[in-house]
This record gives C-alpha cells, structure tokens and sequence, in this order.
C-alpha cells in the first residue's frame, strides 16, 4: 500500500521538482520508502513518485518505482494483488524470472506477457502505471470497485496524476477553479460522484477502467474491463438456496483468508454488526487465523455498540481493543478534517473512520473492513422501502389518468423550497427508470433544489448512475449505491482516513468473485420479509449466537445533534 504520483510534460520540464513536490505531499501514504524515476526523449520529459507503506516484501527489492531493464519498463503501484503468488507461478512456467518477492513485480511481468488482459487475472485492489520505455507509452489501470484512488489531469502539454487531490494541488503547474456540477454532487449526494471532483481541471479513472497514452502521438483512450452491471443479467436461478448458500461460504471463505496475505500483523475493524462479526467469525472459526480487533465506542447508548463487538470478540477469542469517542474528541478532530478530505464531503462518520484508524495503526499496519455487504447483499432498509415505493407507483400507474390528475393536484413546483415533498412525489411519478426513481427517493436533494440553491443549471453526466441494467429493481437499486454512494463515500472515505494514519484498509467484502455471484443471486435469497442481508444473516447464524447480531441496524454514525446542543 503505497501513494503514487507523476508527471508528463511535452515542451517543458518543470516536473522533477513537481513530482517531488506532490510526492511529499502524500508522505502519510507511504512513510517507509519513497523513489524516483526520470526519463526524457525528444521534447518528453517523464517523472515518477513513490512513497513506501511496506506490506509485502519488506526488503529493498520491493523498492519503487520499479525498474526492470530486461523488459524496458518501469511500474508505480498502490495496492495489493492478493493472489500474486499464484500468478507468480503462472508467469514461470512461461519463462519469467524474479528478483523480489513483492506483487508489483507480478504486475509488471503479468502486463508484459498478458497486455491489458492481465487485470482479468488479479485479485486485489490497485491503481498502478506503467512505462513502457520501448514503445514510448503508459499503462495505467483502477481495480473493479475504485478501492484504490486514481486523481489526474490531462490536456495538450502534460499528464499529472496521484493518489490524492492534495498531491495534484502541490504540483503547482496547475490553476485549479471550482466545478460548480462537482459542488452541486456535493449538496445533492454528499460528495462527488464518477468521474467529476470539486476541480474543472482533475478527474478520477473509474473502477473497473484503465487508459493508454502514446507518448509520441499523446493519444489517450480509456476503456472498462470490468463492472458490477454486468453480472445482474446471467441470474443463477438455477441454484436451489442450500446450493447458492454453500457457493457464497466458499467464496468467503477464501476472498476473506486472501486479505490476511501480508508479511505484517494484520487486524480488523469490529463493529459487532452482521458483517464485520461474519468475517471475524469466518477467519476465526473457518479459517483458523488469529488477530486483533478494534471498535469506537460512544458513550451515547444509541449509537454504541461497543459491548456488542466486544461479545462477538469474547465468543471468537479475538484479541480486541476499544476506545471512545467523545464530543471533545470530535472537535480535536475537526481542525484537521479537511486535510483529510481533499474535496467536500458530508459524511460525519469520516470522524470515527479516522479515529479507529489511527487506534489501529498503532497496533498493526493493515486493517480489514467488511463494507460493502450492506449494497450487493441488500442490508439497507432504504431498499425495502424503495420496492414498496415502486409497487404503489406501479398500481397508481396502472389506473388510467390517476398519475396525471394526481401530479396536476400537486402544481408546478416552481416555487422551490429545500426538501420539497410534494415536488419530489411529483418527479417520481414521472419517472420510468428504476434507478432515476430511486435516485429521488434517496438523494438529499432532487436536482430542481440543488439548481435554486447554487442558482448553476446544475446537471447529473454520470451516465453509469441512472441507466438501467435489464427488468430487476433490487439490482439496479444495488448497481446505483454501488456506482455512487459506495464508491464516492464509503471507500473515498476508509481510503483517505486510514492512509492519513499510514494503515492499510483492506475491503474482503468487495472481492469481485463475490460481487459476481451476489448481483446473480435471486433476490429472495437477499430479501425475505422485512429482513435485508438474509442469507448472509443465515451463515452467520451457524458461526456466531444469533443474539449477538440480529438486532436493528445503527450503521456508523456519530450522535451529532446530541454534540452540537
């Protein structure tokens, strides 16, 4: 686990200081190594930064950027590639040979003997480049889920990007101004979404994507190699429960025991919910690891559940650690928060993100988080109450004019006032996408809203977020959280808050083999009655008390009303 940056610059060569620049920048990344690379032809000047978060080889020939001469190419990379070792031996019986230990150099030969195609083969989370001082062009890819980040900018004289914002910012070759759609994200979701940041100059690779820039012809193409949208439409309905049930332990099992690959002593975060306590009890009991485990508590009863993680530790004999998080603490906090978060962002449970990361680091280098579960297993109860949303709108919808006459009831709306319900009912009986409908059953503010209060025309260009994927309404449900809240909160926020502490956050959750086989899972096998996540809960239930874990959900949120007052 690392931090990455570089720069491309055609008729100049400023870059040097500037890579040194950003590099130092995102020191936190990576504070046990860092390395240079150079190079120039014609009028191309080439630079790249690395800092060092030793995970895996902890010996210098795990040193970046990476060099390897015989091949005429050269790798930056952030991540882990979990099952290295495997392709490892792939790559020896076709004739590589190695001189470290480390997964970056699996990457590097895995490109030179697959190509792009080499991706299909990873299990891990990454955001790499590549050099190709041969052919005179870059290689850069995103894992599937966007678990690592990828910031760069692009125009006719130079190629900037880094693991964060606020390394592209130290750069200084850049004018930064404000992207009033990004802002817009940002009051509508709470942070920015695909491609876009709170900067009209930087964007973000997407999961599941890589690019290729010919240094000679500066042509820059980016392509998808993997999305979540995919699988939803090869349903396994086929699988009895007790067949898909047995499939999805497997699956597990072994995406949960390759997130314990390391050569350091790997934790996880527990929070005595259903996820975070099935992977405990999946390591402890299935797959016979040891670790420690580390909670935030509250001394606000509704909002701890510190007793409940620290049971769910006793019953599994995990080695676990608390600590409490105080108004008081929250406030330390604060004065550092957006040096944290390069770009707006609303979640407030960045704040105990951050402080069970730092708690963490102390103990252990890398962490392992169970996010998520709650989008591909159906957890949230906003999808529950989405379907009931839809089937009413469905049966008003079939009456002829009852939708129509029932929209006229309601006016224009053209006086706009924030959380406006009789628009947004409105808006959602007129829509006929399922992810748009959800979008306005969820967002925190429909677009009409956000336009008024920023007066921007305010537009939604995230074309991933609103398309429908086939006829299943709990799977584009799922596809919408995945594509906007997951990756633009949830893993934008774990990312950024641990590796300000220097710990690794590992997602077992998101394997991709698990991803796949959830989004063709029939929904009755995610959904029975009122109860979310049931065939998850299910497994649980044989590995763990189920008095322990079946209670209502809390999610990870700070008693924030209670503070302010």
């Amino acid at each position: 686990m690392c931090g990455i940056s570089g720069l491309i610059e055609w008729g100049s060569n400023s870059g040097k200081e500037a890579v040194r620049r950003m590099t130092e920048a995102i020191h936190h990344r990576g504070p046990d190594d860092e390395g240079y690379f150079s190079d120039q032809f014609g009028d191309t000047n080439l630079h790249f930064g690395f800092k060092r978060l030793s995970i895996i080889d902890l010996s210098e020939s795990g040193h970046q950027p990476m060099v390897d001469d015989l091949l005429s190419k050269v790798i930056v990379f952030n991540g882990e590639i979990y099952n290295y070792r495997e392709i490892r031996k792939e790559l020896e019986v076709a004739g590589h040979t190695f001189r470290s230990g480390s997964d970056t150099e699996v990457i590097l030969k895995s490109y030179s003997e697959w190509g792009a195609s080499c991706l299909d083969r990873f299990i891990g989370m990454f955001a790499f480049v590549i050099y190709d001082s041969k052919n005179k062009k870059l290689f850069g890819a995103r894992d599937r889920m966007g678990v690592k980040p990828f910031f760069y900018h692009l125009s006719d004289d130079r190629l900037i990007f880094c693991s964060e914002l606020k390394g592209i910012k130290a750069s200084g070759v850049l004018n930064l101004t404000l992207d009033m759609n990004s802002a817009g994200d940002y009051l509508k979701y709470g942070h920015s979404i695909g491609r876009r940041t709170i900067y009209k100059e930087i964007e973000k690779l997407l999961p599941g994507h890589y690019f290729h820039l010919d240094l000679s012809s500066k042509k820059f193409e980016t392509a998808c190699y993997w999305s979540y949208d995919t699988f939803g439409r090869n349903n396994n309905s086929d699988l009895t429960y007790d067949e898909t049930r047995s499939q999805l332990e497997a699956l597990l099992l072994s995406a949960f025991s390759y997130r314990m690959v390391a050569d350091v002593p790997v934790g996880i975060f527990l929070s005595g919910g259903i996820d975070s306590s099935l992977l405990a009890a999946v390591l402890a009991k299935k797959g016979g690891f040891q670790f420690d485990s580390f909670t935030i508590g509250f001394q606000e009863s509704d909002y701890d559940e510190s007793a409940h993680a620290a049971a769910i530790a006793g019953h599994l004999g995990i080695r676990h650690h608390i600590q409490m998080c105080t108004a008081h603490d929250a406030m330390d906090l604060m004065g550092s928060f957006y040096s944290i978060y390069d770009e707006p962002f609303g979640d407030t449970s960045g704040i105990p993100t951050f402080m069970v990361s730092q708690f963490a680091s102390r103990h252990s280098k890398v962490a392992l988080s169970a996010d998520g579960s709650d989008e591909i297993f159906a957890g949230y109860t906003k999808y529950q109450k989405a379907l009931k949303y839809l089937s009413y709108k469905n049966k008003l919808t079939s009456v002829p004019f009852a939708a129509s006459a029932v929209s006229a009831l309601l006016g224009n709306g053209s006086d706009i006032a924030l959380h406006n319900r009789k628009l947004r009912l409105k808006k959602y009986l007129s829509t006929t996408g399922l992810r748009e409908g959800f979008d306005i059953i969820t967002c925190g503010m429909i677009d009409e809203e956000v336009r008024s209060l920023i007066n921007f025309d305010y537009r939604n260009v995230f074309p991933e977020l609103m398309n429908d994927v086939g006829n299943d309404p709990l799977l584009n449900f799922s596809s919408y959280d995945v594509h906007s809240y997951l990756c633009g909160d949830i893993l934008y926020k774990v990312d950024m808050a641990s590796m300000h502490t220097s710990l690794e956050v590992r997602e077992p959750f998101l394997d991709h083999r698990i991803l796949e086989f959830a989004a063709s899972m029939p929904a009755q096998f995610k959904i029975n009655g009122n109860s979310g996540k049931w065939i998850v809960k299910q497994i649980l239930g044989d590995l763990s008390p189920e008095d322990m874990f079946n209670r209502p959900k809390q999610g990870f949120s700070i008693p924030l009303e209670k503070w302010c007052r």
